[in-house]
This record gives C-alpha cells, structure tokens and sequence, in this order.
C-alpha cells in the first residue's frame, strides 16, 4: 500500500514517498551508490529489494524513478511464456538511462519481455515526467504527467486536479493538505515544500489503517518501513532526504535534516 505523491512542473519538481511492507520482507531501506554495468557510463542512487531492483531511486544524470503496486483492472491477453520479473526490475531499468524519454523506452522493453505484476511507475527529470501503468496481464499505458499527482496501490492514479472528495480517507487527506488555501503561497521546490511533505508522509490516521498515510497494521506485522523526499532546485541539482524508518518516529523534533540522511545529486 505504498504511497507516492508527485508534484511536476518546467519550474521543479518535489516527489514524496512511504513504502509499506510486510516486516518479514527482506530489503535494504538505506540509499547506497551502485554502478550499472552497462557501457553508458550511469550511477544510480537507491535501496534494495532482495527479491529484485528498487522502489525508488535517481541516478547521477538526474532521472528518477518509483513504483507502487496496483490493482488488477483491465484484463488483455498475456504470452504466460514470458520469464517472470520483480516490478522492481522496471524501476533500475529506467535509471540507467540519460534523460526521461530514454528511460521510459527500457522501462518498455522489459515490459515486452516479461511478466509483471500490477503496478504504476513514475519516472521523471527536470525535462519531462511519464506514468506507466500497467494492470498485470499484459496491458500497459504511457502518458506523460504535469501537476499534482497521488499515486498509491489501493486506488487508481489521482491527478492533476483534486476537486472531489475520495471515499479513501488518505487520499481526501493528501488532497487537501496539498491544495490547502492556506498553503498554496508555499514554494513547493523549496525547503518549505519538503517539510510540508514530511508532515503529509508522516500522518497518521486515528481509526483504519488504510486511511493512513505512514501505516503500522500490528495484526498483519505490516508497516511504512522507510520514507524518502526528492526536489529539485534550479540550477543547483537534486536534493534527497531519507530515513529507513517511518517518518513519523521524528515527531518529537519535527522534520530535521540532521534526522534524516541527506544527498545532493550534481546533475
């Protein structure tokens, strides 16, 4: 049930994200350099999945990259032939590209190639930002994205505009703090709109799990393991902050960047 907010524009970009997983699940939360062994010359920036590739990461030329699971919607045929890959695969595939459009083609070429599960993969740079969905037999769109988008496993992609309310509680929640009247004077490509993020990762709900943003389900030993922030600054690179626990154990100190570990992509 992880959940990713997008925010993209010519201007900027600022990219908030939780992964909620199953605590038995074996992964590496933290962030750490590797090297793509291909000719291109690309260095990626991301955690591990031990089952395969990553749920989010950027790479040294700026392109980032994320995914969430989805659910199963329109069903088309599939080759049941095709070798089977971790939807984490698609997510490394896109970051060893130069720029978003060459990305979005090896993210398509793997999706070609093999069998995936459901899921919504966002990939992006200070050029352009693309979606692909893609609904686990065979069927899968492209488009690119501008705007304000919530992204999340249990519901469909929400975005640009949100002008109704969502029977989802987390998303109703996300929506409003994102267009709140009092807020829009933010400059969301800016230290402002990283805290403003935090606080929006960090929510808690107080009746069903599923209307959280930052989940802890005791029953099911299924949290928000890791929380991470991407933005851009104009001229001056790609900042990212994270944390492999869930936001919200900083409630004490607020959204501090000595809390959290930080990065800055020279792109």
């Amino acid at each position: 049930m992880c959940t990713l907010i997008v925010d993209w524009s010519e201007k900027g970009y600022l990219v908030g994200a939780n992964r909620d997983e199953r605590l038995d699940r074996k992964c590496d939360d933290n962030f750490t350099w590797k090297s793509l062994s291909t000719n291109v010359g690309v260095n990626y920036f991301c955690p591990t999945d031990l089952r395969g590739g990553t749920w989010f990461g950027i790479n040294d030329c700026g392109i980032f990259s994320a995914i969430t699971n989805a659910a199963y919607r329109k069903k088309s045929n599939i080759n049941l032939n095709l070798p089977k890959m971790s939807r984490g695969g698609l997510t490394t595939e896109a970051l060893n590209a130069k720029d978003e459009k060459s990305a979005v083609t090896l993210a398509i070429h793997k999706l070609v190639d093999y069998q995936f599960r459901p899921f919504n993969l966002v990939i992006g740079g200070k050029q352009s930002c693309w979606l692909i969905e893609g609904n686990g037999s065979g069927y899968f769109s492209v488009k690119p994205i501008c705007g304000k988008y919530i992204i999340t496993a249990d519901w469909p992609v929400v975005g640009p505009t949100f002008n109704k309310h969502y029977p989802i509680h987390r998303l109703d929640y996300i929506a409003k703090n994102i267009h709140d009247s009092r807020i829009t004077h933010i400059n969301w490509y800016s230290s402002e709109g990283e805290y403003k993020m935090y606080e929006i990762l960090k929510y808690r709900a107080d009746d069903k799990v599923e209307n959280a943003v930052c989940v802890y389900d005791p029953n099911e030993e299924y949290k928000t393991r890791s929380s991470c922030i991407l933005h851009s600054v104009e001229d001056d690179g790609v900042y990212l902050s994270w944390t492999d626990k869930a936001p919200d154990v900083f409630d004490l100190i607020g959204f501090d960047k000595a809390s959290w570990k930080n990065k800055r992509i020279h792109c």
